[in-house]
């Protein structure tokens, strides 16, 4: 090997070991809904935090709890399950879609009397 050919063979060496040198100085940035966040603890209240739900999950279990006879609530529940068909799931757990289950649920529930509609506030406020 003729000694240019050495030089740059060093000099590609020296340059992806510098690189790798600083990948592994740099901070690694992961994902919001990585489960390395959520192991920390929260420095504002020291609770740790929780992963966000999927509306999709808990619409479900929500019309699981509906009895039959609220027949209108069963069927808004269903359409909006409906339209759940085709969204990723990092939006299912997006505010955007939490709306308008919430919205359904205070069209159709004005009190809180019976037992069904109180699993369905709890579940629904994650309580």
């Amino acid at each position: 090997m003729s000694s240019a050919a050495n030089c740059a063979a060093l000099n590609a060496t020296l340059i992806l070991a510098e690189i790798r040198k600083k990948q592994s100085e740099e901070p690694s940035y992961t994902s919001y809904y990585s489960p390395d966040i959520f192991a920390q603890e929260n420095p504002i209240n020291s609770q740790p935090t929780r992963e966000p739900r999927d509306v999709l999950d808990i619409c479900q279990k929500i019309i699981d709890i509906v009895p039959e006879s609220e027949a209108t609530l069963m069927i808004q529940l269903l359409k909006f399950k409906d339209s759940l068909w085709n969204q990723a799931p990092e939006l299912r757990k997006d505010a955007t879609l939490w709306k308008p289950l919430g919205n359904i649920l205070n069209q159709n529930i004005d009190s809180f009397d019976e037992e069904w509609q109180k699993k369905i506030l709890k579940l629904f406020n994650d309580e």
